[in-house]
């Protein structure tokens, strides 16, 4: 009699040229886990963060070249909501939303169209990623978190038309 348990483990690499505080790094990998919970249909949480501080100077000396090591440094943190969430133990690709394979082609483009809608959708992201994230909140909540999220999504997207209403009928 044995068990039989397969993992995958999934690593995202973010390199940048500008040095960037770990606060812009922390907003960058809410959106992520964000993009991915959305494709995996369940919240997500990052098992590791580890940093990469390299000294980019390059000496020249008796004309030999060196180049500065790299040092790695494991960050420890506590993601918000994880103790909220229940411990899924598999994620089935047939029940996701959309897996890696179906944007593979245009990743890039759609992580940047995600990040660049970011700030002007704000409150329907995190209307809705509430939801995925506290799972045992009270149940009127979901649905008029829902509405909320869609009328706001609706307001953003659709605001340049106008009002529905003229106030004087409004009133």
């Amino acid at each position: 009699d044995f068990e039989f348990i397969a993992k995958q483990l999934t690593f995202i690499q973010i390199t940048t040229d500008e040095c960037r505080s770990y606060n812009e790094y922390e907003r960058f990998f809410y959106h992520i886990r964000n993009f991915i919970s959305l494709g995996v249909g369940q919240p997500i949480f990052p098992l590791q963060i580890t940093g990469v501080v390299k000294d980019d100077t390059i000496s020249k000396s008796g004309g030999i070249i060196s180049y500065h090591h790299r040092d790695f440094i494991d960050i420890y943190y506590s993601p918000s909501g994880k103790e909220f969430a229940p411990n899924y133990k598999q994620i089935i690709s047939y029940h996701m939303f959309f897996v890696y394979d179906d944007i593979a082609d245009n990743f890039e483009a759609y992580l940047r169209n995600w990040f660049e809608k970011a700030e002007k959708l704000k409150t329907v992201y995190n209307l809705f990623f509430s939801l995925l994230y506290l799972p045992r909140i009270y149940r009127p909540f979901v649905f008029l978190n829902l509405a909320q999220a869609l009328e706001t999504y609706h307001r953003q997207i659709y605001k340049e038309q106008g009002e529905f209403v003229s106030k004087k009928d409004y009133q």
